[in-house]
């Protein structure tokens, strides 16, 4: 997934390093991507989990949905909601051309914290 941030990053603090890292949830790992929707129907709260070893800045996102007929909105470790006004945003605004979308101001999240998204069909 390529990916270049549009602005400069601030370095890690002292003593510390930043280390490329990528998550990859889908139905083999996710149980909630794994449940059918019917057309209008959402599943709500799937979680995301990062690991326990480190924080995890997310930096971007991207949603393959090779049908272009899922939404998604995402909260972050503290379950706010980071989409526009708390809106479905269509999947195929998530991944334009191959490029993931750019998430700025990069979210924090601690040490086996996650992320909740909620899934729409809009077929």
């Amino acid at each position: 997934m390529p990916y270049r941030p549009q602005f400069p990053f601030p370095p890690a603090p002292e003593g510390w390093q930043d280390e490329d890292f990528q998550y990859v949830f889908n139905v083999d790992n996710t149980p909630g991507f794994a449940v059918g929707l019917l057309p209008g129907e959402a599943f709500l709260d799937v979680n995301l989990p990062f690991e326990t070893d480190a924080e995890y800045r997310v930096r971007s996102i991207e949603v393959i949905d090779p049908n272009n007929v899922l939404a998604v909105r995402f909260r972050d470790a503290w379950g706010t909601l980071i989409t526009e006004a708390g809106a479905f945003i269509p999947s195929q605004y998530l991944e334009v051309s191959g490029r993931c979308i750019p998430q700025e101001p990069e979210l924090i999240c601690s040490p086996g914290s996650s992320l909740t998204v909620d899934v729409l069909n809009t077929a």
